[in-house]
């Protein structure tokens, strides 16, 4: 990890004296940035990465405390050091109530300035970096590495040798594998541990709206309508970004991506600021990225930026000794969520049938399959009833069990209807007329299919 950048301090004042001395005290250790008027120093709050103001209450035409009631608009996180004279102090104390942090007297001399500075943006950093691992810790549960086959105990022996460089990591992978599980687990062991891990998955956004959500943007051109919103890059700094679906980012934005990466620099969108950044990048995709390169459909760029190492992770299906230990996982995971489920346990066809069934959606789809029987299982030990039928007709191990000798082709039938018409009341968003229309019922029939079918 590269040498983080100086903290950047606004001075908000209109006398050109009072400006310079503050940049003389502070620009050894700081980034100082000056502004002789409250929509200069918006304009700023929008353009640059800023850390602290220091804010003058008496100012000509938009005044201190009208500045900072817009500077928390633009920045809610803002820390805010009042200036003011004596006779002000008041005001001061009303600036607090609107979201300064504190205030600081004239004439004042250079330890005040150097102390107060220090304090505050070290308190800063230690607040940030609390949250950050508390945010961090919470979103780790469930996210455990689960498995004791030959595979994961390699993916195992990966992450504890990523997590010692700070190379860039492309995980390679089947949709529902566990790329969010293991790009979690190298920050964890790495040295950015106890700094921001940000999750960013590529979708079908507009162009400008995922540039947007990269990047960030400081939009406007006058104090009314400036706007100020972080990308995940800047919000990652110092940490650790995934980037999920990485094949699937606009060719456009991927040499974007490669620049930022390369000069280690970012342009909010509608600013020409560059904004200083430090991230590691772990990107996830299914995709063969080099082939996407030689077909001149993915960066090489960019693919040298993010492509230093890479893990592939296997499929569910070809670790099937995983399974049942990943179903007792979910089950002590989901249980402990909804506190009012008492569940003990898998039977031993229903693990049988489980640990057989394909799993399509990997790890993600056996976890959705261990929560819906979470929420519908009223026994205490989980049998072949509380498999979803669609689950059970997909195991082989099925046909094996007595439920299968003992279930008839009508309830099969009925059981495979009800299917049918959940997915297209989901479609139709619960909506019992359109979807009575796409059956081509009347609603009366439809409402007597729904209570045959006990829907």
């Amino acid at each position: 990890m590269n040498q983080p950048s100086k903290p950047s301090i606004l001075v908000v004042d209109d006398e050109l004296s009072i400006r310079e001395s503050f940049s003389l005290i502070l620009e050894e250790s700081y980034n100082v940035l000056l502004a002789a008027s409250g929509e200069s120093a918006l304009k700023k709050t929008v353009d640059e990465k800023v850390d602290l103001v220091y804010l003058d209450i008496r100012m000509p035409g938009m005044d201190g405390m009208e500045t900072l009631k817009k500077m928390m608009g633009i920045d809610k996180d803002l820390t805010v050091i009042m200036v003011t004279a004596v006779n002000d102090v008041q005001k001061a104390g009303e600036a607090i109530k609107i979201g300064a942090k504190d205030y600081l007297v004239k004439p004042f001399n250079v330890e005040d300035i150097r102390s107060m500075t220090e304090g505050i943006l070290k308190k800063k950093v230690l607040t940030k970096e609390a949250k950050e691992i508390r945010r961090f810790g919470e979103s780790l549960k469930g996210r455990e590495i689960v498995g004791q086959s030959k595979a994961m105990a390699h993916i195992n022996d990966l992450i504890e040798t990523l997590s010692k460089d700070d190379s860039s990591v492309i995980i390679l992978g089947e949709p529902g594998v566990e790329t969010e599980v293991v790009a979690a687990n190298i920050h964890r062991a790495s040295k950015r541990g106890s700094k921001p891990f940000k999750i960013f998955t590529i979708s079908n956004f507009g162009e400008d709206l995922l540039r947007t959500k990269l990047f960030g943007s400081g939009l406007g051109d006058s104090s009314e309508i400036l706007k100020k919103e972080k990308g995940v890059l800047e919000e990652a700094n110092e940490g650790i970004v995934l980037l999920n679906n990485i094949e699937k980012l606009p060719i456009s934005i991927q040499e974007e991506l490669a620049t930022a990466l390369l000069k280690k620099e970012i342009l909010r969108v509608g600013s020409n600021s560059p904004i200083p950044i430090d991230v590691r990048i772990i990107s996830s995709t299914f995709e063969n990225l080099k082939d996407l390169v030689s077909k001149n459909v993915f960066s090489k760029e960019l693919f040298t930026a993010i492509g230093e190492s890479g893990i592939e992770l296997p499929p569910l299906r070809d670790r099937k000794n995983d399974i049942p230990l990943l179903l007792e996982h979910y089950l002590d995971v989901f249980t402990s969520s909804y506190n009012n489920r008492n569940i003990k346990g898998f039977g031993v066809d229903a693990l049988e049938v489980l640990s057989n069934y394909p799993f399509p959606g990997n790890t993600e789809e056996l976890k959705s399959i261990v929560k819906r029987i979470v929420l519908t299982s009223k026994n205490d030990r989980i049998t072949i009833k509380d498999i979803p039928f669609d689950v059970m007709i997909n195991s082989p191990s099925y046909s094996q069990t007595e439920e299968s000798k003992n279930i008839g082709i009508e309830a099969a039938y009925s059981e495979l209807e009800k299917n049918f018409i959940k997915k297209i009341l989901e479609k139709t968003n619960n909506n019992n007329e359109k979807t009575a229309k796409v059956l081509g019922l009347s609603q009366s029939a439809f409402q007597a299919k729904m209570e045959s079918l006990g829907t």
